[in-house]
């Protein structure tokens, strides 16, 4: 209906532009007309905010959403400059580094994950950026261990730390994908008895993963 138009309505999110057609929000703008909010922007579209709408048959005016870019740069801001939005409980890349460096060699890695993605769907993405501990191939993360943390269950099987060597005082660092189940894990250990554990996060959280993602 409108794909004679040459429109196009910039969205800025943060540095980014994404490019919306004309004939797609004079769709939108005439459906919602009817309904008496002819200059308002659909709630599926909660980022950025739509400017320099040039209207040369009137049709769409300024339209303004500030609260979603104000949200937008909010949200982005809060996981640094990717975007990426750090799990509760995740020591900073800083502290990973500290960490990893005050206990040079005698760091144990704990991967979380679990390698049957049909209960962990999750697990498939975050795998195909580092492979989980034992399926890497030999010599892959020699420091790193996977003990399957159980959501059913809230529990994981220790024995495969236990065969390393590890003490209660042993540093660990636990991780899943992003650090969720890093955290779940970390608190099971230190429930057990261990005291030297922090939340690595994992490959999602790429500023914390090239601390300790080799080890």
């Amino acid at each position: 209906m409108f794909s004679c138009f040459e429109l196009h309505i910039e969205i800025q999110i943060q540095s980014h532009l994404m490019r919306i057609s004309r004939s797609a929000i004079l769709n939108i703008a005439l459906a919602h007309r009817s309904l008496g909010f002819a200059t308002s922007v659909p709630s599926f579209c909660p980022l950025g905010v739509v400017t320099d709408v040039k209207r040369p048959l009137g049709v769409v005016t300024d339209v303004k959403r500030p609260s979603y870019l104000q949200t937008t740069r909010r949200l982005m801001s809060a996981g640094g400059e990717e975007g990426y939005k750090r799990k509760a409980g995740v020591s900073p890349p800083s502290e990973i580094l500290d960490f990893v460096s005050k206990n040079s060699g005698s760091v144990i890695v704990v991967d979380a994950r679990n390698p049957d993605f049909t209960v962990e769907p999750g697990d498939a993405r975050s795998s195909a950026k580092a492979p989980i501990a034992g399926y890497g191939g030999q010599g892959y993360r020699p420091n790193a261990v996977n003990l399957i943390f159980h959501r059913e269950t809230g529990s994981m099987d220790l024995e495969p730390l236990e065969a390393m060597g590890a003490k209660f005082d042993t540093p660990i660092i636990t991780h899943c994908g992003g650090g969720g189940r890093g955290q779940k894990s970390k608190e099971y250990l230190e429930g057990k008895g261990y005291t030297n554990v922090v939340n690595g996060g994992g490959p999602e959280d790429e500023e914390c993963w090239k601390e300790f993602g080799d080890i």
